[in-house]
């Protein structure tokens, strides 16, 4: 029997998944956004959106408004897609 207990040995090996610190967004939102415009990107984001934008939107519209902020604070791209200064109006 080998050193290692006749198992091959495993190889040293990274996650496969990033990590927390890795999914969040660098930057945070430039401005708040009003409740108007929050409403207006679900809005948008709910007759224009993919799939996951459109369970997005209605996660935003369902959510308090702390997790309101997270939500557009961890996707920006809804932000920079859908809101007031966005390119899919």
């Amino acid at each position: 029997m080998s050193e290692t207990g006749g198992r091959r040995p495993t190889p040293d090996r990274r996650p496969t998944r990033p990590g927390a610190d890795q999914l969040r967004h660098p930057e945070p939102i430039d401005r708040k956004l009003s409740d108007q415009e929050i409403f207006d990107l679900s809005e948008t984001a709910l007759k224009k959106g993919g799939s996951f934008e459109q369970a997005m939107a209605r996660a935003i519209r369902e959510a308090d408004p702390i997790n309101k902020r997270l939500i557009l604070e961890q996707w920006p791209k809804l932000v920079e897609k859908y809101g007031p200064d966005g390119w899919c109006k």
